[in-house]
């Protein structure tokens, strides 16, 4: 039981509720439909850390490492950088939270947008 109550502790803010944070991923290339990448959720757990890859048309990855009060998203071709690292707080994910990184890569052009929250 000492172990469940410390689990739910660790998972709250200090009035109880639970805040889950998210980053939701999308990428279209010029010309082309946007589409969605993927969901990073930070972590809740103080301690905890995330590490997740997104392949996008087979062309370059986008790399999410997460804990619970931010996120790192770097833009990789191999292990070429293709953009600046963008890092966003957890205080910084309100629901107006947008932002788009312009991606070149083997004369391709895309646009990425992160987004707080996945949506439906």
């Amino acid at each position: 039981m000492t172990l469940t109550l410390l689990g739910v502790a660790g998972c709250g803010d200090d009035s109880g509720s639970f805040d889950q944070a998210a980053i939701g991923i999308s990428a279209n290339m010029e010309g082309a439909e946007e589409g969605s990448v993927g969901c990073e959720k930070l972590p809740l757990l103080r301690g905890s850390k995330a590490l997740s890859h997104y392949v996008v048309d087979d062309r370059f990855e986008v790399v999410v490492e997460s804990d619970p009060e931010s996120a790192r998203v770097r833009f990789l071709e191999v292990e070429t950088e293709l953009a600046p690292t963008v890092s966003i707080s957890r205080h910084d994910l309100d629901p107006d939270f947008m932002q788009e990184v312009a991606i070149e890569v083997d004369d391709f052009r895309y646009t990425v947008r992160l987004v707080s929250g996945c949506g439906g």
